[in-house]
């Protein structure tokens, strides 16, 4: 854990203090998108053929980012957040630009989540 910690960018996490004013959907804006990526956590593997991926695209200034801080927002309420990056080229840290630590970071969280707390002695 301590390699793992030595090489996170804690303020790409989406609850992180470096992300205290990050935009989120205002109460009844973008509803459907929000059910339908909410519905793809929580039920998309029960689908015969499951999408592994959902990827979040539209032009710059759509929402993209205030959708996925909202849905991270919910998951984390409901315990079943595992773990987020959200990349900035506007973050005063060059590290939440980087791919370099999108996997550690994601790492890092899994190993703190409650359902994965006690593997994490075992990481080496």
């Amino acid at each position: 854990m301590e390699y793992l910690e030595e090489h996170i960018t804690i303020g790409a996490i989406h609850n992180s203090d470096e992300r205290c004013d990050a935009p989120t959907c205002f109460p009844e804006t973008r509803v459907a998108v929000q059910e339908d990526i909410l519905s793809w956590i929580t039920q998309g593997d029960q689908d015969e053929q499951p999408m592994k991926m959902l990827w979040l695209s539209g032009p710059a200034g759509s929402g993209k980012t205030a959708i996925a801080g909202s849905v991270a927002d919910v998951c984390q309420a409901r315990g079943i957040l595992a773990g987020s990056f959200f990349f900035s080229s506007f973050s005063p840290s060059p590290q939440r630009s980087s791919k370099q630590f999108l996997v550690a970071t994601l790492a890092y969280q899994l190993f703190k989540h409650e359902t994965l707390e006690a593997a994490a002695p075992h990481v080496s």
